[in-house]
């Protein structure tokens, strides 16, 4: 229990510090003139006040989740990492899914009007997709923890 607990505080960490690049890029192009970030190493920052909400929100969710695994009892401990990883396996399918429909919007252009515009793979390098995948063990054992705490 004490390296899941130290790998969600890692995600929450992960998971705070893209939201507050989120936050700093969107508003640095709004009102400076480009982002501050534009990419974190070979993959984009993310430059989107949508973004930052749900990052935030599962940063919060997965760093809390040292103060319960040290003070609170099991039971709260797992709900909250189960919560965590919910909702980062579903930023990270989200992501996917626009990716792909991006992806196929440049199809449709390419095939209808014959347009020359470039598909820029970089949709599928989003940073929240591989944070999503490092979750789904957490979400696994959390499923298995919970459903042998309530005694089914």
């Amino acid at each position: 229990m004490r390296l899941r607990s130290i790998l969600a505080t890692l995600l929450g960490v992960a998971y705070l510090t893209l939201a507050l690049t989120s936050l700093l890029n969107w508003a640095a192009d709004r009102w400076g003139g480009g982002p501050v970030l534009g990419s974190l190493g070979p993959l984009p920052a993310p430059s989107s006040l949508g973004l930052f909400i749900p990052l935030f929100t599962v940063g919060i969710l997965y760093a809390s989740s040292y103060y319960y695994w040290r003070s609170g009892p099991r039971l709260e401990f797992h709900a909250i990492l189960l919560v965590a990883s919910i909702l980062s396996l579903s930023l990270s399918i989200l992501e996917l899914l626009l990716g792909f429909a991006e992806f196929l919007d440049h199809l449709v252009k390419v095939g209808l009007f014959g347009s020359a515009g470039g598909f820029d793979p970089g949709v599928f390098a989003e940073l929240e997709i591989p944070l999503g995948l490092l979750s789904i063990p957490i979400l696994r054992v959390s499923l298995r923890e919970l459903r042998s705490l309530r005694g089914s």
